[in-house]
């Protein structure tokens, strides 16, 4: 069944730093590097990397477990190359 995701972002300075939830979860603090921000949290661009890790880490733990193979650990790593000028992006150029 699906179901609606929401989220919501407060902007808690005179930046850009935001305060992020979801659900009952405690808030996580966004904040973009200076001079921009303050760089006390994470960056959205480090937010979106992770996110893709952890789906494409459930998703092969579930085929796995799928397969009846157990896993004792499982380690996903994510790079990207962010553009330097803003708005800030994640580069084309990938390896």
């Amino acid at each position: 069944m699906d179901y609606q995701l929401e989220v919501s972002v407060d902007l808690t300075n005179q930046k850009v730093q935001f305060a992020g939830i979801t659900r009952s979860n405690p808030a996580i603090t966004i904040d973009s590097k200076p001079p921009l921000g303050d760089g006390q949290g994470y960056t959205p661009l480090e937010l979106l990397l992770i996110s893709l890790a952890s789906c494409s880490g459930t998703t092969i733990v579930t085929l796995l477990r799928k397969m009846r193979k157990n896993n004792f650990g499982l380690k996903v790593k994510a790079k990207g190359i962010r553009r330097d000028q803003n708005p800030s992006s994640l580069s084309k150029d990938f390896s």
